[in-house]
C-alpha cells in the first residue's frame, strides 16, 4: 500500500495502534491464566497444592546441594 498524505499514514499509524493495544489485552490475559495460581475451592486441593509446593521447595534444594557438591566441596559441607 501506497501513502501519498500524511492524513493516509496518520490513518495506517491509528489502525495499528488499535491492534496492538488489542493484541497486548490478550496477552495480559493469557499470561494472567498461567501464571497466577487460582485459589484452591476445597480443603482437598489446598493440601495439595501445599504438598505440590513442598515438593518443589526440597526438589530445588536438593538440586542445587548436588551441583554445589560437585563444585566446591567446602560450599557443600553447609548443606547436610
Amino acid at each position: 500500500m501506497s501513502y501519498r498524505t500524511l492524513y493516509d499514514i496518520k490513518l495506517k499509524k491509528e489502525a495499528i495502534n488499535r491492534e496492538l493495544m488489542t493484541n497486548k489485552s490478550e496477552i495480559s490475559e493469557v499470561w494472567h491464566e498461567l501464571f497466577h495460581s487460582k485459589r484452591p475451592s476445597n480443603r482437598g486441593e489446598m493440601l495439595a497444592q501445599i504438598a505440590g509446593n513442598a515438593f518443589t521447595i526440597y526438589d530445588g534444594f536438593m538440586l542445587v546441594r548436588r551441583l554445589m557438591g560437585r563444585r566446591n566441596k567446602r560450599i557443600s559441607k553447609w548443606f547436610f
